[in-house]
């Protein structure tokens, strides 16, 4: 309404409505333009702990045709919108999921992609599924091509004088004839916010009607702008970015739907980087079910990246991978010789003596894959004459106790303490990438390690002395820990072993030489028995 005091209008419904009694003061209020009636209010405070106040007191409004809800960035909401359908479907599964701005907890946790994969909804392809089988059924094939690049002043260009990249895309050219071609891996190089395509591709149709006769032309689509939070180079991102014009293939990072591919994948002592890269062309774009990258770990200083594809196999050349539930009991099936059953096994084999000659008889040479076929019935019938005699199925059991293994004497209390607050720093970080938290990871980082460097050429120093000292004083003790503890395993049996030579010993008849025999001088021992 024209000369409505909207400030006062909202500072009375938060003390009367909101039952809010502190004082609160607001930046700006005014109406929002919108279709509803009455339009809504928009405020902003004047600190962040008033609008806590405020916020914590909307509960009183549940049972009102009043709401309250918090104004976002769209970078802010669209990651909520991505994180909902996760926060319903784990609330339905009775977890606890709360939403803090753009951050999902399940369970106290911060989500993760592979730890809480169960919470996450099926996903289906945005196109109809006969384009989906002409990419992934097709008579071409995918070759997955992962990739290292060294860094510009790694020792490698000393021994070797060569471009990589042009390396690179010589065999991407190569491989793109036989099939179609994905690349993963370390290219060293940041690429910011340079477009990977060419720009204004497309020709003008009167110049491209005179040419339609003469050669086709597919002009590059232009994609959306990547979400890289890296806007800085180096000298390999153009380099990069040239090799994906040059082959078609296009980086996915910062592009894939899920919006888990959007973060750094390096945290060096430097800062953070993106150099990890995934590039698909742009028509197996809807086969990448899932990138992210995930979490930085002690492991590595690069953040692995998790990958999902959507492929139909063919059934006669595919193998059967177990189901998850299946996973930690495994079978297999194996041939052991049993040298009871041979007898029985020889039988077996002269009595099916005229199937074994017929594959033989029809082994084809002409083509390999008459070869082929030829060669897997004779192994199909081998197999169902000694299947019964010697075919063995075991199945392990993947035990889930972990094996404590106690390779560290020199890890101490304290080292454990920076340990422990390397570790805490690090989650805070994989919750929050921003440069405070990288310095306290690094400076964490650093206070373990060199204790832990210490520490260790001190043991080691210490145990070298003493083992000089043993090896003057007590030889006998010092070669003690140099013996090999694990005894080797015979072939023969002892017992065996004794029968035979007693046997050998036990003969009545000697053998007796005659002077040919004796006196050869060709290196070779003739013994003539009876």
């Amino acid at each position: 309404m024209p000369g409505e005091d909207v400030q006062n209008l909202l500072s009375g419904f938060v003390r009367y409505e909101m039952d809010v009694k502190t004082n609160i003061n607001f930046r700006s209020v005014r109406r929002m333009n919108s279709k509803f009636k009455p339009r809504p209010i928009i405020a902003t405070f004047d600190n962040f702990k008033q609008r806590e106040v405020v916020k914590s007191s909307a509960y009183k409004l549940k049972s009102s045709p009043f709401g309250l809800s918090v104004q976002y960035t769209p970078d802010v909401l669209a990651k909520r919108k991505q994180l909902l359908p996760i926060q319903r479907e784990a609330r339905a599964q009775q977890a606890k999921a709360v939403m803090i701005r753009d951050k999902l907890y399940i369970n106290n946790e911060l989500f993760d992609q592979i730890k809480h994969k169960q919470f996450l909804p099926k996903m289906e392809t945005q196109i109809p599924n006969e384009k989906i089988e002409d990419i992934v059924t097709s008579d071409k094939n995918l070759f997955i091509a992962c990739v290292y690049i060294p860094p510009v002043r790694s020792n490698f260009y000393k021994l070797y004088n060569c471009d990589l990249f042009v390396d690179l895309e010589n065999s991407i050219e190569l491989y793109s004839s036989l099939g179609d071609v994905i690349l993963l891996g370390d290219t060293n190089s940041r690429t910011g916010a340079i477009d990977d395509f060419v720009s204004n591709d497309s020709i003008h149709s009167t110049i491209r009607n005179r040419l339609d006769d003469i050669f086709d032309y597919s002009a590059d689509i232009e994609l959306n702008v990547r979400n890289n939070p890296d806007n800085n180079t180096n000298c390999y991102g153009p380099k990069l970015i040239s090799l994906c014009k040059a082959s078609g293939l296009r980086i996915l990072n910062g592009r894939h739907k899920n919006g888990f591919a959007n973060d750094f994948t390096f945290c060096g002592a430097n800062g953070m980087s993106v150099i990890d890269y995934l590039l698909v062309p742009v028509s197996l774009f809807p086969i990448v079910r899932q990138l992210i990258v995930s979490n930085f770990t002690t492991f590595s200083d690069h953040a692995f990246l998790h990958i999902q594809l959507s492929l139909l196999c063919n059934k006669q050349n595919s193998t059967r991978f177990p189901d998850d539930e299946n996973r930690e009991k495994l079978s297999q099936d194996k041939f052991k010789w049993n040298d009871e059953l041979k007898e029985q096994c020889r039988d077996c084999l002269l009595n099916n003596m005229e199937k074994i000659n017929m594959c033989r008889e029809r082994i084809d040479f002409d083509g390999q894959q008459l070869l082929d076929n030829s060669l897997d019935e004779f192994t199909s019938t081998l197999n169902d004459i000694m299947a019964p005699f010697f075919k063995k199925r075991t199945i392990n059991f993947k035990s889930c106790r972990s094996n404590i293994c106690d390779d560290k004497p020199w890890f101490n209390a304290q080292c454990k303490d920076l340990h422990r607050r390397y570790i805490n720093c690090l989650n805070i970080f994989n919750r929050l990438k921003s440069q405070l938290n990288h310095s306290n990871l690094i400076r964490a980082k650093k206070d373990y390690k060199t204790l832990e460097r210490r520490l260790k050429q001190e043991y080691m120093r210490t145990e070298g002395n003493m083992l000089d000292i043993m090896r003057l004083t007590n030889p006998k003790l010092f070669y003690k820990k140099f013996k090999r503890k694990a005894s080797p395993k015979h072939a023969v049996p002892l017992k065996l072993f004794h029968e035979h030579f007693k046997s050998l010993c036990s003969s009545d008849t000697d053998a007796v030489l005659d002077d040919s025999q004796f006196n050869n001088t060709d290196g070779e021992c003739v013994v003539t028995e009876p």
